[in-house]
């Protein structure tokens, strides 16, 4: 007769301290993880874009530099393009760079 009083008072208890009144919830699943996924996707394929475009865009900085014929200009236009850069890639453009100027 305990086990009983016990069992409806614990059920009770549960029934008050439940979000639903008793009825039990789903735990919620992950919502959204696809589309963060993609999202994060798209965010790797963009940057790798802009990689592939600063690299196009280094090479014909280096072709108009030896067209300048004059090392003080190639430096001028080569410090805009590195600020450039900068802004466009961020801090990981850094050894980028540095295979650019090699």
């Amino acid at each position: 007769m305990q086990n009983r009083i016990l069992e409806v008072t614990e059920s009770a208890l549960q029934k008050q301290l439940s979000p639903a009144g008793g009825v039990e919830v789903e735990k919620k699943k992950n919502r959204g993880v696809k589309k963060r996924e993609q999202q994060e996707k798209a965010q790797v394929e963009a940057l790798f874009t802009k990689k592939i475009e600063v690299l196009d865009s280094c090479r014909d900085l280096v072709k108009a530099c030896n067209n300048v014929r004059d090392y003080i200009d190639a430096r001028i236009y080569f410090r805009r393009a590195e600020e450039g850069y900068l802004e466009l890639l961020g801090p990981e453009a850094d050894p980028t760079l540095d295979m650019t100027m090699k």
